[in-house]
């Protein structure tokens, strides 16, 4: 058999040979790693970086890029504590909330400010979906009471 693999080598033109000879390397590489040995004896390790790219317009960033994925935001204690802070003075006031129209993650980051607001009493309307135009905004804006209303804004993630 090893004769026959020989002879039938030396019958094959130069492209064949280069062919058969990349197929060989590639099918011992594969069972090299397949088994965990490395030339060298390093383990080549792969290393993914998690990037988010909000509004990529185009061309690749990183070795992974995740696009448009968002981590939820939640209004945890720091932020009850620092709106509470914020709303002291203006007790007597009701408050309009609303968020970016087509945000989910917005809406639910409102809601959860809704909550909030009404488990310290207050009179909440909304969450409104609310359409702003120009630069684009992030995060959350109080906006002092006129005419007896405060008017909170819950914009994108930054």
């Amino acid at each position: 058999m090893a004769l026959s693999l020989v002879s039938r080598l030396t019958s094959w033109s130069g492209f064949k040979k280069l062919a058969y000879f990349i197929f060989l390397m590639a099918a011992i590489v594969t069972i090299f790693e397949y088994v965990d040995i490395y030339p060298g004896g390093e383990e080549i390790t792969e290393q993914t970086i998690k990037v988010t790219s909000y509004d990529q317009k185009g061309g690749i960033t990183a070795n992974q890029v995740n696009i448009g994925v968002k981590q939820q935001r939640h209004f945890d204690d720091n932020h009850k504590s620092r709106m509470s802070y914020m709303l002291n003075d203006f007790k007597d006031n009701k408050i309009e909330l609303h968020y970016q129209n087509g945000d989910k993650e917005a809406l639910i980051f409102a809601s959860e400010i809704k909550s909030f607001l009404e488990s310290e009493s207050w009179e909440v309307y909304g969450p409104n979906a609310t359409q702003w135009f120009g630069d684009p905004h992030t995060g959350v804006m109080v906006v002092p009471p006129k005419n007896g209303i405060i008017i909170i804004n819950v914009y994108a993630q930054q």
